[in-house]
């Protein structure tokens, strides 16, 4: 949670205004470059960001460089990190890394993202007690600083915790209040996760039709913003089990690669840009080929049009 005067943002900077954007990281990371040697919260605030947008787009190693960079600055890392390692399926880690957070962040509102963290995290680790609590610390928390934003957040994590319940009639309201609330702040990203918390709580209630459009809606907004690790989960609860599934068969950072093939980015370009050696690149295309049957890079762009890991208009 970062505050200025009397404005209260809840959510990371790269999601506040219009979602994970492809040009975000362009300029977070020319700021990050300009405040370079400069020592500071505010160095570290950015390069905190910077690791924010790499973590949503999947890029997982530099937003754990990102993040150390924070740290050099003396800029908290949590819960950016608590979050990646969860995207790692490093779940006990990121467990403990919100609840140490937790415990020496005293300020009210930096509580904030903390809790709504620590809910995300605790549900994934099947921990509800830890989640209820939590939830519950952000309503009354939430009453002091009664912003559309925190209260947006406040319906997230109430259904979220009641879908985990096994009660998707109790969650349905909340996450239906709450994507409502996102639409008017004009938040793709966080619709899309409500996206999905929905279409989750449709199916609960045997409803497939309903869940196939909130499932859908979701997907087309993380392909356009290119938040690859919610694609993947998205991929793998709408078919779970499917071994033939694309993205379940590439790894991030194949699809990562395989959508700059289709920019026409050649290896050595594709190498700087995700700060990866040409060797490693040339390992990531040859492992696109064969898990993708194709025998050239035009062949597997085609297959990813198709398979709609990319879409024309991202290129």
């Amino acid at each position: 949670m970062r505050t200025s005067g009397t404005v209260v943002s809840i959510a990371p900077g790269l999601m506040c205004l219009d979602g994970a954007r492809a040009d975000a990281l362009e300029e977070i990371a020319e700021v990050c470059g300009d405040l370079d040697g400069y020592a500071g919260w505010i160095c570290g605030h950015a390069f905190y960001q910077l690791g924010e947008v790499r973590r949503l787009r999947g890029e997982r190693e530099a937003a754990e460089a990102a993040y150390l960079r924070a740290a050099e600055h003396g800029c908290a890392t949590q819960p950016g990190l608590a979050l990646l390692r969860l995207a790692n399926g490093e779940v006990d880690a990121a467990s403990a890394g919100v609840r140490r957070a937790l415990t020496e962040v005293v300020s009210k509102v930096d509580r904030l993202d903390l809790l709504k963290a620590a809910v995300t995290i605790y549900l994934e680790a099947g921990k509800t007690e830890a989640a209820r609590e939590a939830v519950a610390e952000f309503e009354e928390i939430a009453g002091e600083y009664a912003t559309p934003a925190v209260e947006a957040e406040t319906a997230t994590i109430r259904g979220a915790l009641a879908l985990a319940e096994d009660d998707p009639g109790r969650a349905l309201p909340f996450l239906r209040r709450a994507v409502g609330a996102r639409q008017e702040q004009e938040t793709p990203y966080e619709v899309a996760t409500l996206n999905v918390l929905i279409g989750q709580a449709c199916r609960a209630l045997d409803d497939e039709d309903g869940a196939r459009i909130e499932f859908a809606a979701a997907g087309e907004t993380f392909t356009r913003l290119g938040a690859l690790p919610d694609l993947a989960r998205l991929d793998a609860i709408v078919s779970p089990g499917d071994a033939t599934s694309s993205t379940h068969v590439l790894t991030l950072r194949e699809i990562e690669v395989l959508r700059l093939i289709a920019k026409g980015r050649p290896n050595r370009a594709i190498a700087s840009e995700l700060h990866l050696s040409e060797r490693t690149v040339h390992r990531h295309v040859a492992n696109i080929f064969t898990k993708l049957d194709v025998d050239s890079r035009t062949t597997a762009v085609t297959y990813a049009i198709k398979h709609r890991l990319i879409e024309v208009g991202m290129l």
